[in-house]
């Protein structure tokens, strides 16, 4: 057919076939997408809100499931209203310290009910209490972390328990770790945007495996997040023979130095530094400042024999000879457990005792000698001091003489020397 057609009548023929595609391509056509610039600007900033709302959603519920799990490694303390951390498989379990607390067996309240607790440490001096659980309790211990590890930004979680045993979880970055100063001992403590407060102390912090980084610990009037290496340093120094004598009697001792030779006018003895409020030492009237020369008529130069004589103790008595401004004095010294109460029950310390220290200057004799901002200035060479110009003369970086301080520090007094 196509061979009888002439020229014009092919191409005739094309132009037809051409002309239905495009009217059948013109009636198939799919309807036009819509313009995405129609959506008002405040539709987009509405989904936008939606993702990160649903985002936030689902990294909270990521910190809860995280926050559970740690859970059953923490107890509430009910008498010490604190959190508790269970620090190892044998039921040690750690918490902040309380030198007033009294009872010989505590309460915890426990993923899986209430379970006694028998106190083992507990200290002025340092800022961790020790409790040991039964072995029937199958207490979870945490697993710790090392902060080391971790890279300043990323998310760790504080979580605490709270009256009841509810617990709280709260989340935050992680900044880096910096050594803190707590009294006399340093530890490294973690730093990061999580707020610490009083709701916190006894928790811990946490990455986000569920590794304890730190537990929050008082620290000079204040708190710090001591990593699990310095909280053993600490749990390490109160079991020691100076932190046992400390816990026991409350009372610290030193040997005499060139210094404090000189200034006692003796060649031997041992300096008391420390007397914690209504334990036997302050009961039994010693004070910072006095050198304990002997016990029961035996002479003690060095820390090791005072510890042999006095440690371990029940309820012995001891009668001290001890020298104070230079007389000799007889104390009767009777040893007591730490659980003891203080007399009628409560402790009172006069509550403008001795004139209070604004401010350290790094660098500074004071600041050499320990002391702190918050420390009341009680004897100045064994002299109460007269006006406050009379504690900047004693303070000053001028001065050449060496002088003997008494501080008071929370429920303690200290003895100091400025040289």
């Amino acid at each position: 057919m196509l061979a009888r057609l002439s020229k014009n009548q092919f191409v005739a023929l094309l132009a037809g076939i051409a002309a239905l595609i495009l009217v059948v391509g013109v009636l198939i056509k799919p309807e036009k997408a819509p313009d995405v610039t129609s959506i008002s600007q405040a539709e987009m900033q509405r989904l936008q809100t939606l993702t990160q709302r649903r985002n936030l959603e689902n990294l909270a519920v990521y910190f809860a499931q995280i926050a559970a799990s740690i859970q059953p490694g923490l107890v509430w303390i009910e008498e010490w209203a604190s959190t508790g951390v269970v620090w190892n498989g044998s039921g040690l379990i750690l918490t902040a310290g309380s030198p007033r607390f009294s009872a010989t067996q505590v309460s915890a309240i426990t993923t899986s009910g209430h379970v006694s607790l028998a106190p083992q440490m507990v200290s002025s001096r340092f800022s961790a209490a020790a409790m040991r659980a039964p072995p029937s309790s199958s207490l979870e211990p945490v697993r710790k972390g090392d902060a080391q590890r971790l890279d300043p930004g990323i998310w760790i979680l504080l979580v605490s328990r709270q009256e009841g045993g509810q617990y709280l979880f709260t989340p935050g970055t992680y900044s880096g770790l910096a050594l803190t100063r707590c009294g006399e001992f340093e530890y490294a403590a973690i730093q990061s945007s999580l707020p610490l407060t009083e709701g916190s102390v006894g928790g811990g912090l946490f990455d986000l495996e569920g590794n304890l980084l730190a537990m929050v610990l008082r620290c000079n009037g204040g708190l710090a997040a001591v990593t699990p290496e310095g909280v053993d340093g600490i749990v390490a120094e109160a079991n020691s023979p100076e932190g046992q004598a400390e816990r026991r009697f409350g009372i610290r001792v030193a040997e005499l130095d060139e210094t404090s030779r000189a200034y006692f006018k003796l060649e031997g003895g041992l300096l008391v530094t420390e007397v914690v409020d209504d334990l036997p030492a302050d009961t039994a009237g010693l004070a910072p400042g006095d050198v304990i020369v002997g016990v029961d008529g035996n002479p003690v130069d060095l820390r090791s024999s005072w510890y042999k004589a006095v440690l371990p103790a029940g309820d012995e008595k001891f009668e001290l000879q001890v020298q104070r401004n230079r007389k000799r004095v007889k104390i009767q010294f009777r040893a007591k457990s730490w659980q003891s109460k203080p007399a009628g029950g409560v402790s009172i310390s006069g509550a403008s005792e001795g004139y209070e220290i604004r401010s350290v200057t790094a660098g500074s004799r004071a600041s050499r000698a320990s002391i702190l901002r918050g420390d009341r200035i009680v004897s100045i060479d064994n002299e109460q001091p007269g006006n406050p110009a009379a504690v900047r003369e004693a303070l000053s970086d001028e001065n050449p003489n060496s002088v003997f301080l008494v501080l008071r520090r929370g429920s303690a007094r200290y003895g100091v020397f400025l040289k």
